[in-house]
């Protein structure tokens, strides 16, 4: 616990967002021990930034940031270095980095829809994994890198489906819940995906064993 670090999304430095006459204050990127300590600002751009995943060595973060559409970048915070796989085509956002530290997963709705794509960390190689007339999103890799957890819209509501990591073979694992969300597949030696489950009029965290 105490190795590990925090990334987090604030607008405490209360700045208004660059490039409008709106009065809308900008979010931006910091990261901290497990304690809070040693805190540090990680971006400084004035938009919005979000959703940021840290790499598996803990040496780079991916975000989403607004400039003025959603795209990713990817900040290697002990480096000083700040790339952009993306390259600002379309709308790009979400972005989780695979357990092997080569490639990047993320939602896109490039080409209409919104759907999964994954991009090595350089920028090449883009890939389009998930192809249906719903919203595909919030993917999530299996510890080995050779699957992904994702949400679809496509029986109606929300569900959680696995898909290998070059789209294969996809497979809806949420049967009983009437909506589900926001899958987190856990460490090993564990094989389960943690999600936001709807009981009732509200939602409760609940774990998939696979």
């Amino acid at each position: 616990m105490a190795r590990t670090k925090l990334a987090f999304v604030s607008d405490r430095n209360r700045e208004s967002l660059s490039g409008t006459v709106e009065k809308r204050e900008v979010k931006e990127i910091y990261i901290a021990d497990y304690d809070g300590a040693n805190e540090r600002r990680i971006t400084v751009s004035r938009q919005l930034n979000l959703t940021p995943a840290w790499s598996a060595d803990a040496r780079a973060l991916a975000y989403t940031t607004y400039r003025p559409s959603p795209d990713i970048f990817v900040s290697f915070i002990y480096q000083g270095l700040l790339q952009n796989p993306t390259k600002g085509v379309g709308t790009n956002y979400i972005p989780v980095f695979s357990p092997d530290g080569t490639r990047i997963a993320f939602m896109s709705g490039r080409d209409g829809n919104p759907e999964i794509y994954v991009i090595n960390i350089d920028g090449s190689n883009l890939r389009r994994l998930t192809n249906h007339p719903a919203g595909d999103g919030t993917p999530t890799w299996s510890p080995n890198s050779e699957q992904i957890a994702f949400v679809s819209d496509r029986t109606g509501t929300p569900q959680i489906y696995l898909m290998a990591a070059d789209g294969s073979n996809v497979r809806r694992i949420t049967t009983n819940e009437s909506w589900a969300d926001q899958p987190t597949w856990s460490p090993p030696p564990f094989n389960e995906i943690a999600f936001a489950g709807r009981t009732g009029s509200g939602f409760d965290i609940k774990i998939h064993d696979l």
